[in-house]
C-alpha cells in the first residue's frame, strides 16, 4: 500500500473565521485503497478503484468525515457498475485518485479516470477534484476559498477571459461557437503550488482531441 506523508507545516489554522487554532502536531497522512471489481460477464470486464484514506492524529473526526465521503463514493461507484452487469456497453472503468495538495489547512485530491465502451475507438476520460478542510473534514467549494481581494478575478467574466487567453483559447482549439461559460464552473482542485485550478472535461468547451483543459487561475486560497 502506497503511503504519502505531507511534510508541509503551518503554525496556525484559519478557516473562514477570526478564531485561530493551533496547527496539527502531525499533518495528514494519506494511504490509498485499491479495489478491483469483476462482473459476471467475464474477467476482461473490470472496475478498478484507487482512492484515499486519511489519518489526522489529533483530529480523528475530521479524518473520519473525509474517509466516509470516499467510502460512500466507492460503494456507489461499485453499485452503479454492477447494476449494468451484464450490459455489454461498458467494458472497463478505472478511477484513480492522487494527492494534489496537502497542508495544515487543506487537502486536495484529483480523480483521473476513464471508461471504455465496448467497440469504441477510444475511452472517455475525466479529471475531477475534491478539496477538504483539514480542520472540519468538510468538502469545500472554491467560493469558500477565495480571498476577499481576489473576488473580481473569479467573476464569470474574468474566468471567461482567462479561458480565452489560455493556450487552447489562443490556439483556436475551443469550439468555434464557444463564447464563454454561461455559469460559474464547479470542478476545481489545488495544485502542488497551492493555486486554484479549474478543470474542463472532454467535449465540455472543446472537441475530444483537445483533451481535458486545466486552467490555472494563478490565485491561492485564503
Amino acid at each position: 500500500m502506497k503511503k504519502i506523508i505531507c511534510i508541509l507545516s503551518l503554525s496556525l489554522l484559519f478557516f473562514g473565521q477570526a478564531t485561530s487554532i493551533t496547527a496539527a502536531k502531525e499533518l495528514p497522512q494519506i494511504t490509498f485503497i485499491n479495489k478491483i471489481v469483476n462482473t459476471k460477464a467475464g474477467p476482461e470486464w473490470k472496475l478498478a478503484l484507487h482512492y484515499p484514506q486519511v489519518t489526522i492524529k489529533d483530529n480523528t473526526w475530521a479524518a473520519a468525515k473525509i474517509n466516509k465521503y470516499y467510502q460512500k463514493w466507492a460503494e456507489q461507484t461499485i453499485e452503479r457498475y454492477q447494476k449494468g452487469d451484464p450490459d455489454p456497453a461498458i467494458e472497463n472503468k478505472e478511477s484513480k485518485y492522487h494527492t494534489s495538495y496537502c497542508d495544515a489547512k487543506y487537502l486536495s485530491f484529483v480523480d483521473e479516470g476513464y471508461i471504455y465502451y465496448q467497440g469504441a475507438a477510444h475511452p472517455l476520460s475525466w479529471c475531477v477534484g475534491d478539496t477538504f478542510s483539514v480542520l472540519t473534514g468538510k468538502k469545500l467549494s472554491w467560493q469558500e476559498l477565495i480571498k476577499t481581494e481576489d473576488k473580481t478575478a473569479f467573476s464569470l467574466a474574468a474566468i471567461n477571459a482567462k479561458i480565452m487567453t489560455s493556450k487552447p483559447g489562443k490556439a483556436g482549439y475551443l469550439y468555434p461557437n464557444f463564447k464563454g461559460l454561461k455559469k460559474l464552473p464547479k470542478n476545481y482542485y489545488l495544485s502542488t503550488k497551492g493555486n486554484i485550478h479549474f478543470v474542463f472535461g472532454q467535449y465540455e468547451i472543446a472537441p475530444y482531441a483537445v483533451g481535458i483543459i486545466d486552467l490555472d487561475m494563478e490565485k491561492q486560497p485564503k
